[in-house]
């Protein structure tokens, strides 16, 4: 469980008389093997990890052209299966408890013989506050049967040993008056001796208890104290409540660019002709051009939130409707997912990104996308808005093979796994 490179040890032994023997030693833990055909590039051996640690897998080129099969294992458990670079698993160790778990890597020969195994990676999990076992049966205590002495031989019986407490009666009154107790306390008197109590049922140590000792007993008095009046409950007060200022309704507007006309307008923000015309008093008259530079009021039907199975999802850039196709930044929603996005820019103006079981590469322009090396045509081109690439809804239900589904009523698309 050592981490690789060199360790220096210290070994220590006593001999019969007491003295201690040292001896210095140096142990090397060799690193990965770098032309083994599959092995664990990431984590290293014998380091501790915390949160979702990545699990990278490199596999020699001659074998990766043959597009095999990596299997990842976490303490010989199955986890996930890869057959296109990068070969990685996003490992949620908050999930597992506290300590040392192995790490392993499989994938098949090219004569499928036998598997080609990574050598096994130890890592010790540390997370903050540890994982906490649930324990689903609790024992009821109350109901548990106490346990049975075991079967004696016939004989005189003898009587168990007492710890109850008898008190001795009240002596007479001071005052001679029948019926009211003494001010003094009674004294109690013990029957028994101190003797070992039963085993506990729960395994504890025993202890040896002395007889218990009554604590003094005092009468009532003949009255109550009087309350101050201060200390006595009034009325209860109702709290001030303040009222919460209402937020000013604030209606999104569009800037019209040159000869861009009503039409235009609704195309690019989704909303209907008449309702645009409606608010801002124009008539509607669709392909008259409107003035460069005028703001028009929009109704709030281009924007919409975006929840996935059931989790909205914040975005930079909003989610909106254009010439009636929703729009979306990919990358928050596929990064809800649990996977990653690499940009290439330049000329390349690429987008990749790659979870579990998917790989998606699609390019600003263009609308063929690539899912896992299968052909999809996108609605609309992808196209960068404020540093982010928007895709239309449809690819996601396309290339992550989910529902979608939008609700008017709540301005809501609903994203949810099949």
């Amino acid at each position: 469980l050592l981490t690789e490179g060199n360790h220096d040890l210290l070994i220590k032994a006593f001999g019969p008389d007491g003295k201690p023997v040292e001896v210095p030693a140096r142990i090397r833990i060799p690193g990965a093997d770098l032309s083994a055909p599959v092995r664990i590039a990431y984590p290293l051996n014998g380091v501790e990890v915390s949160g979702t640690v990545p699990i990278r897998v490199k596999v020699d080129p001659d074998l990766q052209r043959q597009k095999p099969y990596v299997t990842f294992f976490i303490n010989k458990e199955l986890k996930v299966l890869r057959n296109f670079p990068p070969y990685e698993y996003n490992w949620d160790t908050t999930k597992y408890v506290n300590g040392w778990h192995v790490l392993e890597a499989w994938t098949q020969s090219p004569d499928m013989a036998a598997p080609y195994k990574s050598r096994p990676v130890n890592v010790n999990v540390n997370n903050s506050g540890g994982f906490t076992q649930r324990q689903t049966i609790i024992e009821d205590l109350r109901t548990a049967e106490p346990q049975r002495a075991e079967a004696k031989p016939a004989g005189p019986p003898t009587p168990p040993p007492s710890r109850s407490i008898v008190l001795a009666p009240e002596p007479a009154s001071s005052t001679g008056q029948p019926g009211r107790p003494a001010r003094t306390a009674a004294r109690p008197t013990a029957v028994g001796s101190s003797k070992p109590v039963e085993p506990s049922t729960t395994g504890r140590a025993v202890r040896t208890l002395p007889n218990p000792v009554a604590p003094s007993m005092t009468t009532a008095p003949d009255s109550l104290p009087r309350v101050a009046p201060s200390l006595v409950a009034s009325a209860p007060v109702a709290p001030s409540v303040r009222p919460r200022p209402v937020a000013k309704v604030v209606r999104p507007t569009v800037k019209v660019q040159k000869g861009e006309t009503l039409a235009a307008v609704s195309r690019k923000t989704g909303a209907d002709v008449k309702e645009i015309a409606r608010l801002n008093n124009l008539p509607e008259q669709a392909r008259t051009q409107l003035p460069a530079g005028r703001s028009l009021i929009v109704p709030q039907v281009g924007a919409f939130d975006v929840a996935y199975d059931g989790v909205p999802i914040a975005f930079d850039v909003t989610p909106r409707f254009e010439a009636g196709i929703g729009l979306a930044p990919i990358r928050q929603v596929f990064e809800h997912t649990g996977g990653r996005l690499y940009w290439y820019g330049g000329t390349a103006q690429t987008v990749r990104a790659v979870n579990d079981t998917r790989e998606i590469q699609l390019k600003i322009g263009d609308d063929r996308a690539t899912v896992n090396n299968r052909s999809i045509k996108l609605e609309r081109k992808p196209f960068i808005d404020t540093g982010r690439t928007l895709v239309p809804v449809s690819f996601f239900r396309d290339a992550l093979d989910v529902q979608v589904q939008f609700d008017a009523a709540t301005g809501r698309m609903s994203i949810r796994s099949k």
